[in-house]
């Protein structure tokens, strides 16, 4: 007798499992086995007969019983027919397999096969986007990750000539205003928007020499472009998508359709698509390495900083992408093959418990309904985040297609997909509740559905306007005109750092041996204490300079105004003290009062000891009303 057992990714580890499961039971090792645990429960039972704790009836029951499941569950042998529903490999046959361990497999599976693939019927997605041809958020995946494929992942040579072309053909035309940059920003055309540059210019590429911007080195990028780039691209990503698919690259062309035309609404071929993604990309880079190619490493640096920060937040939310996508599948997987793994204890334990082996059995077929009713419920989540696809669309607008509108498209998708990271891991607890009929199950699922926490703290500083990249940091706000400090700093393997200055100087520092020295510090608070005490006697006594100093200020003071009047005394013209003479020395001392307060401001004496050391000086002067 025949029996399928239906695949999702996973056809040849059950090829496998099935396998050594057939050649183990077909042993003379587990047929020993089960000789010696039905001699062990055959003495225990006659000595339970014998000691009037059990009667006669239940030994010949046993017998009777082990048997008939003996004979039902283990000697008729079947064939298995594994059933690959992705349509990725061929079906497998695998023979000899005990019939008790190929019914349960084929029950438990036709019957999440048969709930999953009436929910794609009726969800009604496109072919290429269902969950049973392409696994989970299959479209998100497509969205994201051709938005990052970039032409130096397949030729070098290549990546280098068009920074060649973008540095001496069309930087110019973008500084002069005839190519504006904003039209390249809003162009679903890059390689069209940048085909009429000068052709008085001239640039050096590997393959042709030095030649004309326009037409010469424009053509000869598109054709290697057009001919090699993007096929290979194609190529690669097809085979990181469907490994050991002979229609890999059939595949990964139809799922790019499929997904961009049903999310963003961009109807296209496979290689328009993937050429405009990888010019973005392109186009970026060499926009940037125009900066450090000129000298200008501060604008360089922030250049590269902007796309490495919005490409790191995208990782941190990859990670719950990678959960939806690929690693709750495998868990599944994993799970399933063990399952069918232990069948032969299962059987062994069902034989040895004979009359009462219904309730084993039972605990292990709703095991096996358990794990199967993760397919359906991975269905469910699928359509669930598919269908926002749709609202890409209306999202972007006009700049579906566009620089403009990539970033948006990833945050989208990674965000969708981030979400359905969340969902997947609480299809478990819900499949238990489902199978034993709890509340247990699905109690767990509120604490599992919660945000990540790096990804948490990655939004916050990204909200801030903080990027941190590698070693490199950039901060919200630089004042280039004022700041004479570096903006950027980088240390060095070396213990040395690297400074980058407004101005667009670099400066090298290369340190000390106590810079480059790994140490620690360990305090208990005693020098903290001491340093508190340092400071308020250095405080105490700078504040009595400051007195002293305002005493001596004051007698200075007075002494001028005792000097004036005795001289006017002498040559007889005491009674012309008046006025002028007090406003004379009211303007010295406003002087020496301004060269005080500025001291003081400087080495920011607070207002009341400012107002303390002031009053001392007016008192020791005499003449308060010369001081104010």
């Amino acid at each position: 007798m025949n029996y399928e057992v239906y695949s999702y990714w996973n056809l040849l580890e059950l090829q496998g499992v099935f396998n050594a499961v057939a050649a183990l039971t077909a042993s003379g090792d587990f047929t020993g086995l089960l000789r010696v645990l039905a001699l062990v429960v055959m003495i225990t039972l006659v000595l339970a007969v014998l000691a009037g704790r059990s009667r006669h009836e239940d030994f010949w029951r046993w017998v009777i019983m082990a048997a008939i499941v003996n004979g039902m569950l283990l000697v008729p042998k079947s064939t298995v027919i594994l059933v690959d529903r992705t349509g990725t490999e061929p079906n497998r046959v695998v023979a000899n397999v005990p019939i008790g361990l190929a019914a349960l497999a084929h029950g438990a599976s036709k019957f999440g096969d048969w709930i999953t693939r009436a929910y794609e019927t009726v969800f009604s997605l496109p072919n290429d986007l269902q969950f049973q041809r392409r696994g989970l958020m299959f479209g998100h995946a497509v969205l994201t990750e051709t938005q990052f494929l970039s032409p130096d992942m397949v030729s070098g040579a290549w990546m280098k000539d068009f920074q060649e072309f973008w540095r001496e053909c069309v930087t110019p035309d973008i500084v002069t205003g005839y190519l504006p940059i904003d039209t390249l920003r809003k162009t679903t055309d890059l390689w069209s928007a940048i085909g009429n540059t000068n052709p008085a210019r001239y640039v050096t590429l590997s393959t042709v020499g030095t030649v004309s911007c326009h037409p010469a080195a424009y053509n000869d990028l598109g054709n290697r472009l057009n001919n090699s780039v993007v096929p290979a691209l194609i190529t690669s990503y097809g085979l990181k998508k469907f490994p050991n698919d002979p229609q890999a690259v059939t595949n990964a062309q139809n799922g790019i359709v499929a997904a961009y035309g049903y999310g963003p609404g961009i109807s296209n071929t496979a290689q328009s698509i993937v050429r405009q993604a990888a010019l973005q990309q392109a186009m970026v880079q060499a926009y940037c390495g125009v900066f450090a190619q000129s000298g200008d490493s501060n604008r360089a640096a922030l250049c590269y900083s902007t796309a490495m920060g919005a490409y790191q937040t995208n990782q941190t939310y990859q990670v719950l992408a990678k959960i939806a996508e690929s690693s709750m599948p495998k868990l599944k997987s994993a799970i399933e093959i063990i399952q069918y793994a232990i069948a032969p204890i299962i059987i062994a334990f069902a034989i040895v418990a004979a009359h009462l082996s219904l309730p084993v059995l039972k605990t292990y077929a709703m095991s096996l309904v358990w794990v199967q009713l993760w397919a359906p419920l991975y269905a469910v989540v699928h359509y669930i985040q598919t269908v926002k696809m749709q609202a890409y669309q209306a999202a972007l607008g006009a700049s579906a297609g566009t620089l403009e509108g990539s970033a948006q498209l990833v945050n989208m998708g990674v965000s969708d997909q981030a979400v359905a990271g969340m969902l997947v891991v609480a299809i478990p607890p819900i499949a238990a509740a489902l199978v034993k009929g709890g509340e247990v199950g699905l109690q767990a699922v509120a604490g599992l559905v919660s945000a990540p926490r790096t990804a948490e703290r990655q939004a916050a500083d990204t909200a801030k306007g903080n990027e941190s990249v590698g070693q490199w940091k950039t901060s919200p706000t630089v004042d280039y005109a004022a700041s004479p400090t570096p903006v950027m700093a980088r240390r060095n393997d070396d213990g040395s750092y690297t400074y980058a200055h407004p101005d667009g100087g670099v400066t090298y520092n290369a340190g000390t041996a106590a810079d480059k020295a790994t140490f620690s510090v360990k305090s208990t608070g005693r020098e903290a204490r001491s340093a508190s005490r340092l400071s308020e006697a250095a405080e105490t006594a700078a504040a009595g300079e400051l007195v002293s100093g305002a005493r001596t200020l004051g007698a200075s003071i007075q002494r001028g105004i005792d000097f004036a009047r005795s001289h006017l005394k002498e040559t007889g013209n005491d009674n012309r003290w008046g006025i002028d003479n007090a406003a004379e020395i009211a303007k010295a001392a406003e002087t020496a009062q301004n060269i005080q307060d500025k001291y003081l401001k400087e080495h920011e004496v607070n207002e009341k000891l400012h107002a303390a050391i002031t009053g001392t000086a007016q008192l020791v002067a005499g003449t308060p009303e010369l001081l104010n």
